[in-house]
């Protein structure tokens, strides 16, 4: 099984999360015109590391001084003629040419540098393929987490810009919003159904927005699933929103944003379509909209509306809840191909 997209839709930061939040295994493969990136993860844990811009490891060490040059040859004869896969470091501990304490030290160094390195990354696609993949060069015994590499891979700058949250928040706002990510986010590593992630974004949503509505997007239609913040005197607001079809054949922002797979924030033009779906959820003209489409993969199969009607208080900033409705979309992939994976297994059973 495994998961393809493009690093403008989805940053590496943001991916790196997901996986050491999500608690994955795998083998994450970056690309870009230049070079190519490779990391290995043990239930969300980095392993293993490597960037075409950053020299070999065993490099590393030599510049160091902590091994010679004929200590890295002979490391690299050895595994070659070796009857099994012995990891690079592991020649060099049975060799006796470096401890175990130092090589761990100088291998988070190193992977640190690498993630340090993509994180800059702007454009370029990721594949990441479930599953072990152990069979590398050099493994970190008991892996890298999260808050270790963010504290020495991160610098003092915007955390949703870059992709990566972090601690280093000075506001109380700020502070309570990641408080609230990392909680909600806790939440998808556990076993959830597709509808339950619809659920945690419709609720992350109704943290920040006056109301909210959920569509799930069909071949010729976005149908309404799911709200929150809405109303009615004579119906259920759920109800009322099962019964929403909007055509994505006809202009609208709603098509606009499936068609750009891209999020959108602002004012709500008068159109059509926009009146009516006003008219369906009812109250005044919002003064500020957001649209997000959820991916699977290279594909939107739900978008998130949530509008902010006070003219009295700005429009709340949404670049947390845009980062989770993308991690968000990657736990859904994992889903459908957990769920066509066990498909094919009982066909062939």
């Amino acid at each position: 099984m495994a998961l393809d997209g493009l690093l403008q839709q989805m940053s590496f930061g943001e991916i790196f999360q997901t996986i050491s939040l999500c608690k994955q295994s795998g083998v994450l493969t970056l690309t870009n015109d230049q070079e190519r990136g490779q990391l290995i993860f043990s239930e969300g844990h980095l392993l293993h590391a490597s960037v075409d811009s950053l020299q070999r490891f065993g490099d590393t060490l030599m510049q160091s001084g902590l091994i010679t040059a004929e200590d890295l040859e002979a490391a690299v004869v050895a595994q070659r003629n070796g009857d099994a896969h012995v990891p690079f470091g592991e020649v060099l501990q049975n060799n006796g040419i470096i401890s175990k304490e130092v090589l761990q030290a100088e291998l988070k160094k190193y992977l640190t540098n690498v993630v340090r390195t993509l994180l800059h990354w702007k454009t370029g696609a990721f594949h990441f393929e479930f599953g072990s993949g152990m069979k590398q060069d050099m493994l970190l015994g008991e892996g890298l987490n999260l808050p270790t590499l963010l504290m020495e891979a991160t610098r003092p700058s915007d955390p949703w810009h870059m992709g990566l949250q972090t601690d280093r928040i000075e506001s109380p706002d700020r502070r309570r919003e990641w408080t609230f990510f990392l909680s909600i986010l806790s939440e998808l590593s556990g076993p959830v159904s597709a509808h339950e992630i619809l659920l945690l974004v419709l609720r992350y949503a109704s943290a920040l927005l006056n109301r909210s509505v959920i569509f799930m997007v069909k071949k010729k239609y976005l149908i309404g699933v799911g709200q929150s913040g809405l109303q009615f005197s004579d119906e259920e607001a759920d109800a009322r929103i099962k019964k929403m079809r909007i055509p994505l054949s006809e202009p609208s922002f709603f098509s606009e944003a499936i068609r750009s797979q891209a999020s959108y924030k602002g004012p709500l033009a008068q159109m059509d379509w926009h009146q009516y779906f006003i008219d369906q959820i009812g109250g005044d003209w919002p003064s500020s909209v957001f649209l997000s489409p959820l991916m699977d993969g290279r594909n939107p199969v739900a978008l998130l509306y949530g509008d902010h009607v006070s003219h009295a208080q700005p429009s709340p900033d949404t670049r947390g809840l845009e980062a989770f409705i993308r991690v968000s979309g990657m736990a859904y992939t994992k889903i459908m191909l957990e769920r066509k994976w066990v498909g094919n297994k009982e066909e062939v059973l």
